[in-house]
Parts: C-alpha cells; sequence; structure tokens
C-alpha cells in the first residue's frame, strides 16, 4: 500500500497535510512540539519531492531524501513546483552548514525508525504500486478486511496503519466528486477502536463524508480516549448513537444524548448484551429506547477463512522477495547512477519550473480507464482463474 500515491495533482496537498497530521497524532499528540513547524516543513517537501517522480515513491523513501543527496538528485530533475526545487537547492544545503545539522537530521529521521526496522511495515508501505484500489472497492461494493493487530504490528505501527487505511477512505470518497451524486454507492467504513486512528482532520469526514455516500461506524470504549475535538465532532454530527454500559464519567457525557426517557443511573446499569440507543429514521432522530443485542450470527469456517486469505495474497499480492528487491533497487538507483551523470543539480532544474520536464510522465492513475484495479504483477495475471476458483472447483 503506497500513502503517497494520488490520481490528481489536487490530491498531493491533500496527502501531505494527512501525513502530517498523522505524525503529529503519533509523535506530538499534546501539540508541545515534538514535531513542530520544523519537522512538518522538512517532511513537506521530502513528501513533494518523491510524489513528483513519475516512477513513484513511498512513504518509507523519506528518510532518503536526507541521507542520500544522490537519491535527492534523481528526483528533482522531476521537480516543477519552484519552492520544493529552492528548498533542496539552497535551503537544505545552507541548513547543513549548521553545528546542529546531523543532530536535526538524526531527530527527523528517527521518526521512521519502527517503520523501517519493522519487516512487515517495510514491505507493506514500501510498495510504490498498491496491490488493490480503494476506490474501486468502494463503487463495486466489495468486502476489504484489515487485522490491525498490536501484538504483531506493536502499537506505533498498527496506529499508522490505521491512519493510513482512513486517509485512503476520505481521499477515495472526495474523488466521488467527478460522477453525479445520484451515481454514487453507499459505502460502509466499519472502524474499531477508532480513536487510535482518528487525526484531527477525522471531524472533516464526520462532517462531509455523507455526501459522498461514505456510511461512518465507529466504535471505541470511552469517551476520554478522544482529543475534544473530535469528540465534539463526533457527538455534532452523529445521527446514530448505540450505548452499552458506561461508567460514571461517560455517563455523565452522554446522558445529554438521551434526556429525558434515561437518567445517567440507568446508563450506568445497562444489563449484559442490551443497549440504549436514537436512531436517525426518516431524517429525524427518533425518541431514545433500548435494545437487545443480538448474539454472533453464522457459524465459523476456518477452511474457507484460510482459503479467502491464500486466494487475496494470490490475487492482489507479491512475494516478500519481490517487494524486499523492488525496495533495494530503488534505494540503489541513485548510487548506481551516480558516475553515469554530470553536473550538479543545477543541470537538472527545468528551464521553466512552472513547465514539466521533457522526459517527465504523468503519474499513472490507481484505476485504468475500463474500470479495472492495478492488482499486483506475479502469476494471479498470467490467468483469469485464481486459487479460490480451482479450490472451488476442486470441490464440488
Amino acid at each position: 500500500m503506497n500513502m503517497f500515491e494520488y490520481t490528481t495533482e489536487d490530491q498531493k496537498d491533500f496527502i501531505v497535510q494527512e501525513g502530517i497530521s498523522m505524525l503529529q497524532s503519533l509523535f506530538d499528540p499534546q501539540n508541545q512540539g515534538f514535531f513542530g513547524p520544523r519537522g512538518q516543513h522538512m517532511f513537506r517537501n521530502a513528501a513533494l519531492l518523491l510524489m513528483s517522480d513519475p516512477a513513484g515513491a513511498t512513504f518509507i523513501d523519506i528518510p532518503q531524501c536526507f541521507t542520500d543527496p544522490e537519491f535527492v538528485k534523481q528526483k528533482l530533475k522531476y521537480v516543477t513546483d519552484k519552492a520544493v526545487y529552492d528548498y533542496w537547492t539552497k535551503e537544505f544545503p545552507a541548513s547543513q552548514k549548521s553545528n546542529d545539522a546531523g543532530e536535526v537530521i538524526t531527530w527527523f529521521s528517527s521518526k521512521w525508525g519502527p517503520f523501517i526496522a519493522n519487516t512487515i511495515m517495510r514491505n507493506t508501505l514500501g510498495q510504490v504500486k498498491s496491490g488493490f484500489n480503494i476506490r474501486e472497492i468502494m463503487d463495486t461494493k466489495k468486502i476489504f478486511l484489515v487485522n490491525l493487530s498490536k501484538g504483531r504490528l506493536g502499537d506505533i505501527n498498527a496506529n499508522l496503519l490505521g491512519m493510513i487505511f482512513v486517509m485512503k477512505f476520505q481521499q477515495a470518497a472526495m474523488s466521488r466528486q467527478d460522477i453525479p451524486e445520484d451515481q454514487r454507492q453507499d459505502f460502509c467504513l466499519y472502524v474499531d477502536e477508532f480513536q487510535n486512528f482518528a487525526t484531527d482532520s477525522f471531524e472533516s469526514i464526520l462532517s462531509e463524508a455523507r455526501k459522498y455516500r461514505l456510511n461512518l461506524i465507529v466504535a471505541n470504549q470511552f469517551m476520554t480516549q478522544l482529543t475534544e475535538k473530535i469528540r465534539e465532532a463526533l457527538l455534532g454530527n452523529v445521527g446514530t448513537i448505540v450505548c452499552g454500559r458506561i461508567g460514571v464519567t461517560d455517563a455523565e457525557l452522554m446522558v445529554k444524548a438521551f434526556t429525558p426517557t434515561f437518567t445517567a443511573e440507568d446508563l450506568t446499569k445497562t444489563p449484559n448484551f442490551a443497549a440504549v440507543t436514537k436512531v436517525m429514521m426518516f431524517d429525524m432522530p427518533s425518541a431514545p429506547f433500548t435494545i437487545n443485542l443480538p448474539p454472533p450470527m453464522g457459524e465459523a469456517n476456518d477452511e474457507l477463512m484460510k482459503t479467502l486469505k491464500v486466494y487475496s495474497a494470490t490475487r492482489f499480492g507479491k512475494t516478500r522477495s519481490e517487494v524486499e528487491k523492488e525496495i533495494e533497487s530503488r534505494w540503489s538507483a541513485a548510487e548506481k547512477a551516480k558516475g553515469s551523470e554530470i553536473g550538479g543539480p543545477e543541470d537538472a532544474k527545468p528551464q521553466n519550473a512552472t513547465e514539466a520536464p521533457i522526459n517527465a510522465e504523468t503519474p499513472k492513475p490507481l484505476m485504468d480507464t475500463s474500470g479495472s484495479p492495478n492488482t499486483a504483477s506475479g502469476a494471479s495475471q498470467a490467468s483469469n482463474t485464481g486459487f479460490l476458483d480451482g479450490w472451488l472447483s476442486n470441490n464440488n
């Protein structure tokens, strides 16, 4: 999954701003300056530099921009934004003359340590071409399941992936402005423990996503897990509220939504497998009432689950060796080209910073003109018959 993948130039600024919000939520949730204006400025220019390359780049390539001059030189020839070009040819080289230049780069690059050192994260975020298309999933009503187990990934890695997925769904939803509203298909996004993935920009999803037919169902344990900004946006925009048994602190806050039918004491004494709810029906909120929660429906089928996992990996995934080879090739390309080029970064500057270089290519869209997703390369593309098709034919 590539966080820096985009279909229009307008989406680049959205990706950069969301990236800054994610890093702030991870490393500076209280806005104490641990990831302040300086870090944001470095990330912004590095991200715009990487996204200018038509060959693509990824989130984990950010540290390379500050530790590998040849890597930057390879990207500069595609830059058409004068502000970004001046940063890498003037401002950043000048900043390296200070005594604390090395410490600043180490401080900034260390933020990527948990992601690059973790093999799963590095291989997941290091792919230039995503194996699936969120917009295509939404428009064709497909089911997309994401398991962000903290026991396997760790807290910070699971939170980052969750934030990226929420951002990609928001980006895909807003890209629906290119089709009439009556043609937009409803898509439901379920987010459990959503406080781990909610940045300050999450309020814009709550207030704007409905017109793009993105329906949000979010769940969390207690209200103090949320920042005040997100909590107010949640209570002000959500039409349907389902509240199980909660503590005294949350009851004093949530009782406002269920008054006068229920009191705060009622919310703290709700029995097991029951809840108090207020539902939006026919564009009007209903009176609060109680409901019984149904038990789990259906029976687990471990064999089918394993089969679906293998099928998904076969059709949409890449092998670990393929991904690691791609990352290594991308990071070592600048070194290989070092002896073949003459001149400094200035020689690569376009004649007009507002015009694209002659050799620059338009970034490929996430979906081709036929509407089919850009799936991963491999044996699955060579045939229309996938793993699940063969499994079904053998068991019929």
